[in-house]
């Protein structure tokens, strides 16, 4: 198949690395227009560009001018038969930080349309992206997913709880699809939504630029598309009473050297991830069922589109003056 994926993810690379390449990848690839198709997947644990083959030397042309070469082993590149095999696990959530988390599903149905609807693609990558989601779909649905995967929100609320502190104000800073995952579990607390957008909610909610007010709530959830810190350095002058502060933004929404001042506990999104996978004990035996199953089912689709090709090959062949 004429298809091909480059991309990092929290393996291949640590977080400060990731905020770099996806603030190219998304210049380069998403902001810009390119003389070739290509579907853009990125979320909170990877940036994957899936693409024609035959355009990977113009993609590596582009990251070139920006990427230095100390940035080069940080990234994978599969083609064809592995690309598909990739997208299937990465759509299941077998390649997340969280094994088995299911947003990513989501996030790659949201990429693959937003890609189709501005430019047109080729059949290949139709075919990848639809099969791949009818794939992770299935094994979700037919397979036994392990029952003590623990989600983000619980997560946090666990966190929150340890504060030990009656009725924290919590301040979500936000209105991305994660923050409303989040603060549906958050409902019995006293919540405030800061936002740039106009919405009507049942909850309080201020502007953006009352921002300045995050000293005063001792939970703060930043989730947001962002590419700058929206919390700088300069803000640990005006930290008032202890905080506990979720940075889940990638790029990071929060200067990290605030996590330096003794009232402030920061988490970021991968040791949050690390604290869950380590509070998970999903047994090596069912990841390799998973995994032979996402791989069974890739072959048969892989196999399906050769015959069809084939067949149209044979088709052409026989009639005269076909091209």
């Amino acid at each position: 198949m004429d298809i091909g994926v480059i991309g990092i993810n929290h393996r291949s690379s640590p977080l400060d690395l990731r905020e770099t390449l996806s603030r190219i990848f998304h210049r380069k690839f998403k902001e810009q227009k390119t003389s070739f198709a290509k579907v853009l997947l990125s979320t909170c644990n990877r940036t994957e560009l899936y693409f024609s083959s035959s355009d990977y030397s113009k993609i590596l042309k582009k990251l070139q001018l920006e990427c230095k070469p100390a940035f080069e082993p940080h990234f994978y590149t599969y083609f064809g038969k592995d690309c598909f095999m990739h997208l299937a696990k990465v759509t299941a959530g077998m390649d997340s930080a969280i094994f088995g988390e299911s947003e990513v599903q989501g996030q790659v149905k949201l990429s693959y349309a937003a890609a189709k609807t501005h430019q047109k693609l080729p059949s290949t990558l139709h075919y990848l992206f639809q099969k791949s989601i009818k794939i992770g779909k299935e094994v979700r649905t037919s397979f036994f997913m392990p029952k003590q995967k623990i989600h983000l929100s619980e997560h946090l609320l666990s966190l929150v709880k340890q504060l030990q502190k009656n009725s924290p104000k919590i301040l979500f800073v936000g209105n991305s699809a994660i923050n409303r995952r989040i603060r549906q579990i958050f409902h019995n607390y006293d919540v405030t939504l800061c936002t740039r957008m106009d919405i009507i909610s049942d909850g309080k909610v201020i502007n953006w630029n009352q921002l300045n007010t995050w000293n005063q709530y001792d939970v703060i959830i930043f989730g947001t598309n962002h590419y700058e810190y929206i919390l700088k350095g300069r803000d640990i002058q005006t930290v008032l009473e202890k905080s506990l502060i979720f940075d889940l933004g990638v790029p990071r929404n929060v200067d990290p050297i605030l996590d330096v001042h003794p009232k402030i506990t920061l988490y970021n999104l991968d040791e949050i991830s690390q604290m869950m996978e380590n509070s998970i004990k999903d047994s090596a035996l069912k990841q390799m069922e998973l995994k032979n199953l996402i791989e069974m089912k890739s072959e048969r689709a892989i196999t399906l589109y050769e015959e069809k090709q084939r067949n149209k090959e044979r088709f052409c062949s026989s009639l005269v003056g076909c091209t």
